[in-house]
């Protein structure tokens, strides 16, 4: 399909840029071979004007000149485009008799689209202004619709192909005559207002041997100065550049020079209505509470927008170089520069013409980015992390076809598609990747996007990510919410084994010390209860349990003292085991008693 619909546009372009030679049949193909982007249109209420060579078409009074293209306008209606004729035509030649068939490209400037578009040529009797048999036909061609004019379309490429069919005329003259066209439509597919415009293409007639020159049988002999092409430097011009811009002037009398030569060169004035909530818009006219603010879209650097030339010979080209300042908050479309020319020729004075050229003006494309958040930060070789953050659109025109890719050979990972952002908004990048190798701390990636030219921009971008060998960002790491979560330490088994046996030593320390309690417990139970016992039985004996006590007073003194007298007797003896009459005697009566 793709093939199908490039071939297609091949041959459109190709038909737009040649005629179709009947009579000694023949078919002629006169393509354009200069491709800029200054397409430049006309925009000029005198039909009689040329186009460029392919650099640009563009607008001029002109009976008879030897331009490669031509184009002019005209329109009744009021807006911000216009009509005009594709770059893509190229002046034919062609011969008395010869029958001749013209595609006219039409192309549509307006912001809107068109319907119903009519297009009929101004055909006159009269040799010196139509080369063709009028023959009372109906030459009327309608193009039932055509698309708004975009930034992002080539208008060549989509302009409305109209074919029309002529029989050059036996008596025609040897000139470049003027083939105008009446074109009226209808904007927005409105049912009655209907607009009208006028182009003007060109046509190389040469006639039978003794016909005579066209230029020669005009009734004013007046030379033609038309510009027939233009080139900016840079070619593309953006929105508050400084630009220079040089513009090819010709005489296209082949007899007449001009002299006294003053070109002005001015651009169209813009309007800016400024209402009283903030917003602007471009408009003609303002009302309520609104304001308007006229300005030039381009301002010569010099300060002077004149350039002199002292004369310009039959037939000769002039180069006329200004440099200009592009206004910054220009939109990005087309902006008409016209060329101003005063001159003297042929014995008269102040003689004026009037062209135009259409320069196409380009924001440039610009983003931001905000904070990157990456997650984790440090992570071993073959774990997973990702990378998120916003891209803003802080320029005037739209991003196209917005990717992000990783350019790094230590970390692997889809792209990601963010799409289109439009001037103002905003979009997201949410990558996910791999770590397959160790790292620098540092992770590459790349935005690219195309802008409105179809020119693709590349911007790196760094990511500060550890890539470690050995790491583990995942059991290193607590998780977020750790108190939601029980962790289990790891200890070697050696370290268990230690931890077992010293619980059933405590286990066994722990019941020996409480049998222990417990016999001890048990043995003073047992003696409270013999005392208890004890006491009761005395007091039941009354003064029995006195004279027990007394009793048992004595004896117990009894005893004392006769273990302390033992003693004494064991220590201060001579040895024998008998003692003296009298200590035995003693002995015996404390015995006795």
């Amino acid at each position: 399909m793709r093939r199908k619909s490039g071939m297609k546009r091949t041959m459109l372009a190709m038909l737009a840029a040649g005629v179709l030679l009947a009579g000694s049949p023949s078919m002629v193909f006169a393509t354009s071979t200069d491709q800029t982007n200054n397409s430049s249109q006309s925009s000029s209420t005198d039909t009689n004007s040329s186009n460029s060579n392919g650099s640009g078409s563009s607008s001029g009074n002109s009976s008879g000149s030897n331009s490669s293209g031509s184009s002019s306008s005209s329109s009744s209606s009021s807006g911000t485009g216009y009509i005009a004729l594709g770059s893509t035509y190229v002046t034919p030649s062609v011969s008395a008799g010869q029958t001749v068939t013209l595609y006219i490209p039409i192309v549509n400037y307006n912001f809107c689209p068109l319907t119903n578009v009519v297009v009929t040529p101004i055909i006159s009797n009269k040799v010196t202004e139509w080369p063709f048999e009028s023959g009372g036909q109906n030459y009327t061609q309608t193009v039932p619709y055509m698309g708004a004019y975009s930034y992002y379309a080539d208008v060549n490429a989509t302009a409305a192909i109209v074919p029309f069919t002529f029989k050059v005329r036996d008596d025609v003259l040897t000139g470049f005559y003027p083939i105008s066209f009446e074109v009226t439509y209808l904007p927005n597919g409105e049912s009655t207002a209907q607009s009208k415009t006028s182009i003007t293409a060109y046509v190389q007639c040469t006639g039978k041997a003794g016909s005579g020159r066209l230029e020669d049988n005009l009734a004013v002999s007046k030379p033609r100065l038309i510009v027939t092409g233009f080139e900016t430097n840079p070619a593309d011009v953006n929105a508050g550049d400084t630009f220079s811009i040089t513009v090819h002037v010709k005489n296209t009398s082949e007899t007449t020079a001009v002299s006294n030569v003053l070109f002005n060169l001015q651009s169209d004035s813009e309007t800016t209505t400024t209402s009283s909530s903030g917003s602007s818009s471009s408009s003609s006219s303002s009302s309520g509470n609104s304001s308007s603010t006229t300005y030039a879209a381009f301002l010569p650097t010099s300060g002077s927008s004149s350039i002199y030339q002292s004369s310009i010979a039959p037939g000769q080209t002039v180069d006329l170089v200004l440099e200009m300042s592009a206004r910054a908050d220009l939109t990005q479309k087309p902006y008409v520069l016209n060329v101003n020319t005063t001159y003297d020729a042929a014995g008269k004075t102040d003689i004026t013409d009037k062209a135009s050229v259409s320069i196409p003006i380009w924001q440039k494309s610009k983003f931001d980015t905000g904070e990157e958040s990456v997650t984790p930060g440090m992570l071993g070789v073959g774990e997973s992390g990702s990378i998120s953050f916003s891209i803003y659109n802080t320029g005037r025109t739209t991003l196209n076809n917005i990717w992000f890719r990783f350019r790094d050979e230590n970390v692997t990972g889809d792209d990601v598609y963010v799409g289109t952002i439009t001037s103002g908004s905003t979009g997201y990048v949410d990558a996910s990747f791999v770590a397959e190798a160790p790292n620098d701390g540092t992770v590459h990636g790349i935005v690219d996007y195309e802008d409105d030219r179809g020119n693709v921009t590349t911007v790196e971008k760094e990511f500060a990510v550890n890539i470690e060998e050995g790491y583990s960002a995942y059991t290193e790491m607590p998780p977020e919410n750790a108190d939601d979560f029980e962790t289990t330490p790891t200890f070697p088994t050696w370290a268990k084994i230690l931890i077992i046996l010293g619980i059933v030593a405590a286990a066994v320390i722990a019941l020996v010390v409480t049998l222990r309690k417990v016999k001890e417990k048990k043995k003073e139970k047992e003696l409270e209860d013999d005392i208890t016992d004890e006491e009761d039985d005395l007091t039941e004996n009354g003064e029995e349990t006195s004279d027990v006590d007394v009793t048992t007073q004595k004896t117990k003194e009894e005893i004392e003292t006769g273990a302390e007298g033992t003693a004494d007797t064991a220590n201060t003896g001579s040895g024998s085991e008998e003692g003296s009459p009298e200590d035995k005697t003693d002995q015996d009566g404390e015995h006795h008693a």
